[in-house]
């Protein structure tokens, strides 16, 4: 059989997706993979014209595993996708024989985390990584299956792709494609082939294994994690996870990441430390001296002046943080692809929420009639005032600081105050540790504890410099009041209008992240009607005229 300009030899394989056939292009003779899409997917709307920037994404894509798509095409309202061909074996067909080694699991899994970190990296999502989409050649792993890609956080709302185990579960409820649920396809992939029992259709039981000791089963486990903010928060993180486990490196435990300050021992200070020092020389003062004190007085004149000044500014709100005028490095110009350029930013003078919007202060706002509440969005009930809200939208979060007359913080000034009071990391110019910031906060994360479940902690709003403010890096993310892009651009990043973007650029990271996330240029996308049980919000406001 030919369709447009290719030979249909022989059935290469079916997958949930689509039949692949090892055809012939005709032109050259050249083999190559041609993807059939099952119809009822090749009817979702916009999914041709997907297709069409995908082959121009794809192409920019240079990772040796990820195979791309050569030509995409509609033919009487059916989809045809073309990819090289590669010789090989199917990972499924290799499951028929039974489980695979670990030192060959870890090695096909690192593999497959290099060419989803650079996918995600580029604002795309794989959304079928299962074992008929790999394949294992000579060379090593081979990603392909690319016919059902979407751009980030795309939903499939009219899709129904039936129940697949290599489907995360909230793909079985909103289908909504994220990084998280390549995570966790390639998770049940490894756990496929750590037990050898996926048959033709696919099917096997996941199995928790919390209270196996080996470090794979834990890793895998972690990318099984029912909640997508459980799993490994990015490719890379799962990557790190694996060569850990590949070099005999255990998980640290929260006891061995956080280190207690020793004790004052004076037994242990060298004497000379102890000593009073000599009192120093006298010496008579140069001639020059008089004229330095009346510069010196002049400048502590000018200071004088200068805070006066200050002082007749509008007064800081309560429970918020001054950022004064000034210019601010934004972006990473060697981070991520969604963190470039980076780039100087000018900001005036504004305010910011001291802590994250508190579990009690948003109730006040929900006994007034004005937000919206969680309900029973999570699994758990938020009954302690002094947490920071999650489950919140978007919307609700905008909701809320327009009632207290304030607005969310663009995307720019989250960022400016980071780097103000911190550096690389919003907790600091290096990276957190447990003390510093609250992230990495399941079981075999370095601040978690086996048996006990993630969960922002409690802010004591008392404490600490109250000019300085906290848990900007870790604990909950934050959204701003910015479009998402796929990559940064100059600007103040403000919002032009309620409801301009379908996604909007949530900063910091949060306690079921790794410390990647924490940096001050990191940044993800949600939709307005986003909600998770580790994304909160703090508000912003400007100077009254």
């Amino acid at each position: 059989m030919e369709i447009k300009g290719y030979r249909l030899e022989e059935i290469a394989g079916d997958g949930r997706t689509g039949r692949v056939y090892h055809a012939k292009r005709i032109s050259d003779g050249a083999d190559v993979a041609f993807r059939q899409v099952k119809p009822r997917l090749a009817k979702e709307q916009g999914v041709i014209a997907n297709m069409c920037q995908l082959k121009k994404d794809c192409a920019e894509i240079r990772n040796v595993v990820f195979v791309p798509i050569v030509e995409s095409f509609a033919v009487e309202g059916a989809i045809c996708v073309v990819e090289p061909w590669v010789e090989g074996t199917t990972l499924r067909k290799r499951l028929h024989d039974g489980a695979m080694p670990h030192e060959e699991i870890l090695t096909l899994g690192i593999e497959v985390c290099e060419a989803l970190e650079e996918l995600h990296d580029a604002g795309l999502v794989h959304g079928d990584v299962s074992p008929q989409n790999i394949m294992l050649t000579s060379r090593g792993a081979r990603l392909m299956g690319m016919g059902v890609a979407s751009r980030t956080h795309r939903r499939r709302k009219d899709t129904k792709m039936g129940v697949d185990p290599y489907d995360a579960p909230e793909l079985k409820s909103h289908a909504t494609c994220s990084p998280s649920t390549d995570i966790f396809g390639l998770a049940a992939t490894l756990d496929a082939a750590m037990k050898g029992e996926v048959e033709a259709t696919g099917g096997f039981q996941l199995t928790s294994g919390q209270s196996e000791e080996d470090p794979l089963r834990k890793a895998v486990d972690e990318g099984l994690s029912s909640h997508p903010n459980m799993r490994f928060p990015t490719a890379r993180a799962f990557k790190r996870a694996l060569m850990g486990v590949q070099m005999g490196v255990l998980p640290p435990t929260r006891s061995s990441a956080r280190s207690e300050a020793p004790e004052w021992d004076d037994d242990a200070v060298p004497a000379a430390a102890l000593a009073r020092p000599a009192p120093a020389p006298e010496t008579k003062l140069p001639p020059w001296a008089p004229k330095a004190g009346a510069i010196a007085g002049a400048v502590v004149g000018v200071i004088a002046v200068g805070m006066w000044l200050v002082s007749l500014l509008p007064d800081v709100p309560d429970g918020m943080v001054e950022i004064p005028p000034g210019v601010a490095a934004v972006g990473d110009a060697e981070g991520p692809f969604d963190e470039r350029p980076g780039f100087g930013w000018t900001h005036p003078r504004f305010f910011l929420d001291r802590t994250e919007v508190l579990v009690g202060d948003y109730e006040t706002c929900v006994a007034e009639g004005v937000c919206s509440g969680v309900g029973t969005r999570l699994e758990r009930r938020q009954d302690e005032p002094s947490e920071p809200i999650v489950g919140v939208t978007w919307l609700q979060a905008n909701s809320y600081c327009q009632w207290l007359g304030r607005r969310l913080p663009s995307e720019n000034e989250w960022e400016a105050a980071t780097r103000r009071f911190g550096g690389e990391y919003a907790s600091g110019p290096s990276a957190p540790s447990c003390g510093t910031a609250w992230f990495g906060a399941w079981a075999t994360g370095p601040c978690g504890t086996p048996g006990q479940s993630p969960e922002p902690r409690r802010i004591f709003v008392d404490e600490g410099d109250l000019a300085v403010p906290v848990d900007l890096a870790g604990n909950v993310w934050e959204y701003t009041n910015s479009d998402y892009q796929p990559n940064r651009r100059p600007g103040s990043g403000n919002l032009a209008a309620a409801g301009a973007s379908v996604l909007k650029v949530i900063k910091g990271g949060a306690f079921s992240t790794g410390p990647e996330e924490l940096r001050s240029s990191a940044r993800l996308g949600v939709e307005m009607d986003h909600w998770a049980a580790d994304v909160g919000f703090r508000c912003a406001a400007d100077p009254e005229e």
